[in-house]
């Protein structure tokens, strides 16, 4: 068993202040905060060796105990500013706050009780040699998760359940009441093999292989356990449409009936969708390794499909499913005006649907050098070309700012994605000098991560921002932008360490100290990249301005005793 305790206090009881192009200050969106975590976890595993065959076999069981959990976003209000010159004018473009709902005010809504997920899995696996120079495992391992369910119910009527489905004639939406629960998720098999096979001949070279099925789990925290637009509700609006100014905040309870309730209108909700799994990856790798000129080389290649990643829930991203399918197109098929007419259930606002409808693809060429420590000295290198794509998920927030581009079409972004980075090198040596003096090097380089572009303007008319930002692919030249159709700028990084041993007397027993500089960014590189959040709106002055850095030449010493 294993506990913690997150007591987290607002820093200030003021509401947040984001100025986009500046920086955030006041209270913090996410604050107050309380969270109690406890985890019970059993396991056993049973091994049995006969011949050549080493079987295995196991049981895990993890459960999860939230306790006095308080979380909700804006309770104390937060405006945002496009502009610092907005900001000095007093014209906050948008406002955010959390409002309790019949009876409840904010506070007490944003209150957990105890809430139970658990994990049980189990596996089998064998490793065995056909040959002496053949190694082979093979293996099969089952998860399932057992989901908590929201303390409160959902407002609605009626959702879109299900993938959309694009069709020559239109969309086509499957509709069903509200969703009320959070699916369980039972059917989880993963099976897996690996071979390593050591080529005849000289026995130098070694060919590596492996694939498998892979799940992952889905933390609490993405789902809705308040439930949504019965004890609470959040608003995200101008601040003209309800009158308030800077620095004011609204009551923190609605009554019914009132005025603010009339201004409010229906309320946004959150439900899971029935379909909902946690996520699975298919990874297949394979590599060639042999020794060449004292040092081992080797190249690999590994190929990772992801399915069932999520896409909308908690986060910043919004997929809003109460709209009508669209009837107008623009020239790329999008569907555009997507708010001329009602909404499917005139009961809530904004419908956000946490889905497994999400996937991504990685694949990657791996070379690497690596040569042991001998004659005092050891060194490491490997360079890695890969490209990263993916649909608008935001599973463990990937993509976590943009969203969906198109609510009936998740598949229209598919592309790369925020993770993607073609070229990467790492490398590091170590050299043991006379006198107990070791001096490490390490290099890191990278040609730049996936940087995304955002529309000035609602293209398509759904009203989705996600912290402000229209999450619209832009038009240049008469061409459709990819979500991510720039990269950050080049960069390099060199680290030093020199380290000093000293002995603290003599015999076995004797400890022995260390004296230790670390130097981080030797060269002083800049490193300068464009912060997404702030700089990536085609056609804002700041459009694509370097303001951010991996950090300047930093330099610590430090003593270490061993004993």
């Amino acid at each position: 068993m294993s506990g913690e305790t997150r007591p987290r206090a607002a820093q200030s009881t003021d509401p947040q202040v984001q100025i986009t192009d500046t920086g955030t200050f006041g209270g913090a969106l996410f604050l107050p905060g309380t969270q109690d975590m406890y985890r019970y976890q059993f396991s056993e595993n049973l091994v049995h060796q006969r011949g050549t065959h080493d079987l295995k076999t196991g049981v895990d069981y993890n459960g999860f105990n939230m306790r006095n959990n308080s979380f909700a976003l804006a309770l104390s209000g937060a405006y945002t500013f496009p502009t610092l010159e907005s900001f000095l004018r007093r014209q906050p473009s948008l406002y955010a706050q959390n409002f309790g709902l019949n009876g409840y005010t904010s506070h007490e809504a944003a209150l957990l009780g105890s809430f139970w997920q658990h994990e049980l899995s189990a596996y089998v696996q064998d490793r065995f040699r056909p040959t002496s120079g053949l190694t082979v495992g093979v293996g099969l391992r089952y998860d399932m998760q057992v989901n908590p369910q929201p303390q409160a119910g959902t407002a609605g009527v009626r959702v879109p359940v299900g993938r959309p489905v694009t069709t020559a004639s239109g969309v086509q939406v499957a509709y069903a009441p509200v969703p009320q629960g959070i699916p369980n998720d039972r059917n989880n098999w993963g099976p897996r093999g690996d071979f390593a096979y050591q080529v005849p001949g000289d026995g130098l070279t070694l060919i590596k292989g492996a694939a498998g099925l892979y799940y992952g789990r889905t933390p609490m925290i993405y789902f809705p356990m308040r439930g949504g637009g019965v004890s609470n509700t959040t608003l995200f609006s101008p601040p003209s449409r309800f009158g308030v100014t800077f620095p004011n905040v609204l009551p923190t309870s609605i009554v019914a009936g009132s005025a603010l309730a009339t201004l409010l209108g229906p309320p946004a909700i959150t439900y899971v969708d029935p379909e909902f799994g946690n996520p699975r990856v298919l990874q297949v790798n394979a590599s060639v390794s042999r020794p060449v000129a004292g040092v081992s080389l080797e190249a690999g290649y590994l190929f990772s499909d992801s399915r069932n990643l999520r896409v909308g829930g908690f986060r910043s991203t919004l997929w809003d499913r109460n709209i009508a399918a669209p009837t107008q197109f623009d020239s790329f098929g999008r569907g555009i005006n997507l708010l001329s007419v009602a909404r499917p259930d005139p009961s809530i606002a904004q419908a956000n649907a946490v889905t497994s409808f999400g996937r991504g693809r990685y694949q990657a060429l791996v070379v690497s050098l690596n040569r042991p420590m001998r004659q005092h000295w050891q060194a490491y290198a490997s360079y890695t070309l890969s490209k990263s794509e993916g649909n608008a998920s935001t599973e463990r927030d990937t993509e976590s700012l943009y969203g969906p581009t198109d609510p009936f079409n998740l598949d229209a972004d598919y592309g790369l994605n925020e993770l993607d980075e073609r070229h990467q090198a790492r490398g590091y040596v170590v050299v043991a000098l006379p006198g107990q003096v070791t001096v490490a090097s390490t290099l890191s380089a990278g040609s730049g991560l996936a940087f995304p572009v955002y529309g000035a303007v609602d293209v398509n008319g759904d009203r989705v921002t996600n912290d402000g930002l229209n999450p619209d692919r832009p038009i240049v030249n008469g061409a459709l932008l990819a979500r991510f159709p720039e990269h950050q700028p080049a960069w390099l990084t060199v680290d030093l360490r020199v380290a000093k041993g000293i002995p603290l007397g003599t015999g076995a027993a004797a400890g022995r100290a260390q004296l230790i500089l670390e130097v981080f960014n030797v060269l002083n590189r800049a490193n300068l990249f464009a912060d997404p959040r702030t700089q990536a709106v085609l056609g804002s002055p700041n459009f694509r301005v370097n303001n951010r850095t991996l950090g300047p030449r930093l330099a610590q010493l430090g003593l270490r005793l061993d004993f």
